[in-house]
């Protein structure tokens, strides 16, 4: 159907999809992973897990401190105790 309507039809669409688009998020600021939170504060972290994921983080821009850490739980096993290793460990295909 190749009509002026059908050929119009996509230039107003197109503009009303990208403005109801929700907003990007904003970037983590670099080095806000190391620092995040202090385990003192969060006794719930598992932490030889989390400083093992730490550590394995190249740079802290390659991580949020929504995964930087794990919540310690006695039903549920860590990769460490399950694998032997963390998740996303260097040289592990997990």
């Amino acid at each position: 159907m190749d009509t002026p309507l059908a050929r119009l039809l996509p230039l107003f669409l197109l503009p009303a999809i990208l403005a109801a688009a929700p907003p990007p998020l904003p970037a983590q600021a670099p080095g806000t992973s190391d620092t995040a939170e202090p385990r003192e504060q969060h006794p719930e972290w598992d932490a030889p897990y989390t400083r093992l994921i730490r550590q394995a983080t190249t740079a802290p821009q390659f991580s949020t401190s929504l995964v930087d850490h794990l919540p310690a739980s006695a039903m549920v096993p860590t990769p460490l105790a399950f694998l032997g290793y963390i998740a996303g460990a260097p040289d592990r295909l997990t």
